[in-house]
């Protein structure tokens, strides 16, 4: 799936994602977030006074998101006098949805809701509801007491005012008359707990208040009274800040801190109300400010792509990844399109917001598996690749058997159905990210049932892999190879013991250790990297077949299986080009064969790209398999393989099957598929 940034970039894989982590899913399809914006809040001990506009009516306005449409008639604002308002019985009015406001696209609504029958000198506890196919939301969700709960106001005859010059008695809807940002909720953030939502004024105040961003000193939270409020700078974790990093059974002053509860990161308390223990981004002397990351116009809600430019703590900045010159994507990634491979990024199908929370409270990267849509069985905790040894990590595994060839595979990434195409539709399974480019089927090079392939799959049974001709970890007895992961040839450029990260993953200038360019006299050392330099690659210049019997032990070596003759492997020649040479679909001095078929001649293959011709083979069969890797037989006079397809002789040429080229093996037989 991989080309050149000078074709059309492919993407797929791992973004890390820097979420707000949560304590547990929230495994219900979400209700409608709903918010009075107008009147402000108002408390039992201080009620927001609001002036009625007929003898007895009084319009309130309130905001509902909901990722279903919201049906006609559905919303209400519920209004009653009394001091136990759990207990007591609200009058409710149907609000109509008021066009002339956009609060985030069409699912997300500003609804007006005019109450008849309200006394002059009279207090009254609101909350507003919603209904949808998802269940019913309500303003009052998710609070703790009276006045977190409940907008509580005083009502003035008509005319009377309320005291104040701002228009719409100082609402939530003023502010958003010039301000065109989300709300900091549970549909603009998650649902990790659950259904709830604050409104403008719930924070800030447009007069009288001593912090920056026109914070209130005092602010009403959800759930744990009036808490004080300090913000003087923005240095991130820091006195007076957004958050400090006060220990649990203190009392943080910071804005982004009162009012949680339940954050948590790492299964430790993440920056609430009461303290913080864990080690976040923000957790150091000289930090960026939170919003960096969470940006007041997502609603707080973490952007991936905002978050990962910036190199902080132990992430990097993975978004520059993307626009070097291999990767999955381009520099034009998306919020959406990091949900195609995490389960921590949001919604491909609706990027504002996450509903799985698949695994995000575990601490580590949960990738998804491709044709379900589900986070794979990952088997441990970080990314793991020992170069040096051929035991293979299960987590190594697991990425590349459930996530990467399921994606590189005929069907591509089959979950993104009908309800996960992304908001224009445009991400589907052989379009997973919009680009217009299907990923290449590198699954099916590595059957195991192919002519050729190298062992990701499955074990390949191969005599010219063993101790005396493979480097160190491959260097194991005949007959006993062991699995490779793709991990072994796609790392950073001459890596070399363990990996902790993959390049391959977002992109990379390199993504081979060793290049794999077809130059005269020079190894393809991507090849040489396992295969034995000294056996394949002896840098002598000769004449002859590929492998030349030599009298002399200089550049030479003795396999186990040619009973004591000595041989060398004679790729140093102008005219063989290196070991693509041979092992290619192109002709011995053609160019180096474009992608995929390159890659193809590498991991693995049974027949050409979409099942045509070998044009430079003779005779040119139809579908006819390669042969051991030996590709290039045309121009390679003494090679050919023991039959063609429907052949039931031998094809012309001094190797036919019978005996090795040059190797005196005459009890040795070739077989085609990979095994000797």
């Amino acid at each position: 799936m991989y080309r050149h940034k000078s074709f059309t970039r492919l993407k797929i894989f791992f973004i890390l994602i820097a979420l707000i982590v949560v304590s547990g899913a929230y495994a219900a399809a979400p209700v409608p977030t709903v918010s009075i914006i107008n009147p402000k809040p108002g408390t039992s001990t201080s009620p927001t006074i609001v002036s009625l506009s007929g003898a007895d009516t009084f319009k309130a306005q309130v905001q509902v998101y909901d990722d279903l449409a919201i049906t006609a008639d559905s919303v209400k604002v519920g209004y009653y006098t009394g001091t136990t308002p759990d207990t007591g019985t609200f009058t409710f009015v149907t609000a109509k949805l008021n066009s002339n406001y956009n609060c985030g696209g069409t699912k997300c609504g500003i609804y007006d809701a005019t109450m008849t029958g309200l006394a002059a000198g009279t207090n009254y506890y609101l909350y507003a509801k919603a209904d949808s196919a998802d269940g019913t939301g309500e303003s009052r969700q998710e609070r703790t007491g009276n006045d977190a709960r409940y907008v509580y106001i005083s009502v003035k005859a008509k005319k009377t005012g309320t005291g104040n010059l701002a228009p719409r008695d100082e609402s939530s809807q003023l502010c958003s008359d010039c301000h065109n940002l989300k709300s900091h909720s549970s549909q603009t953030t998650d649902t990790g707990y659950k259904n709830w939502q604050t409104t403008c004024l719930e924070c800030h105040i447009p007069h009288n208040t001593t912090n920056i961003f026109l914070i209130k000193n005092t602010i009403i939270t959800p759930n744990s009274g009036s808490k004080a409020v300090v913000l003087w700078n923005t240095t991130g974790d820091g006195d007076n800040s957004y958050v400090d990093s006060t220990p649990p059974g203190g009392t943080p002053n910071g804005v982004c801190q009162v009012c949680h509860t339940q954050t948590t990161g790492n299964d430790t308390i993440r920056w609430r109300n009461t303290g913080n223990s864990d080690t976040h981004y923000t957790a150091a002397a000289g930090t960026k400010r939170c919003t960096v990351c969470h940006v007041h116009t997502g609603g707080f809600q973490p952007s991936c792509i905002g978050c990962h430019s910036i190199a902080r703590g132990t992430r990097t900045a993975v978004v520059g990844e993307f626009g070097l010159a291999w990767g999955h994507h381009d520099n034009t990634v998306t919020n959406a399109d990091c949900a195609v491979c995490h389960m921590e990024a949001t919604s491909v199908a609706d990027p504002s917001r996450s509903d799985s929370h698949a695994g995000v409270a575990d601490g580590v990267i949960d990738l998804r598996d491709p044709d379900l849509g589900t986070a794979i069985a990952s088997g441990a905790s970080v990314f793991a690749r020992d170069l040096s040894s051929n035991t293979l990590e299960t987590f190594a595994l697991s990425i590349q058997n459930n996530h990467c060839l399921k994606c590189h595979d005929g069907d591509g990434a089959n979950y993104l159905g009908d309800g996960q195409k992304g908001a224009d539709g445009s991400h589907t399974p052989a379009n997973p990210f919009a680009t217009g480019v299907a990923p290449v089927n590198v699954n099916v090079a590595f059957t195991t049932s192919n002519a050729s392939f190298h062992p990701v799959k499955g074990v390949q049974n191969n005599a010219f892999c063993d101790v005396d001709t493979m480097e160190a970890p491959w260097n194991v007895p005949n007959g006993t190879h062991k699995q490779i992961t793709c991990f072994d040839c796609h790392a950073a450029k001459d890596a070399t013991g363990k990996q902790s990260r993959t390049v391959v993953a977002h992109g990379n200038a390199v993504t081979l250790r060793k290049p794999y360019d077809r130059v005269a006299q020079q190894a393809t050392k991507l090849c040489v990297v396992c295969h034995k330099t000294t056996v394949y690659w002896t840098g002598a210049s000769a004449t002859g077949s590929a492998f030349e019997t030599s009298a002399t032990t200089s550049d030479t070596e003795t396999h186990p299986n040619t009973a004591g003759t000595t041989s060398r492997h004679v790729v140093g020649e102008t005219y063989f080009n290196g070991c693509i040479a041979c092992h290619s679909s192109a002709g011995s001095n053609a160019a180096q064969p474009a992608r995929p078929r390159a890659a193809e001649d590498t991991h693995g293959y049974n027949t050409l790209v979409g099942g045509g011709n070998w044009a430079t083979i003779t005779p040119a069969t139809a579908g006819a398999p390669p042969y051991a890797f030996m590709r290039a037989t045309n121009a390679l006079t003494s090679w050919r393989p023991k039959a063609w397809p429907g052949q039931s002789a031998p094809t012309a040429g001094s190797c036919n099957g019978t005996t090795m080229c040059g190797r005196g093996e005459s009890t040795y037989a070739y077989q085609p598929g990979g095994a000797y």
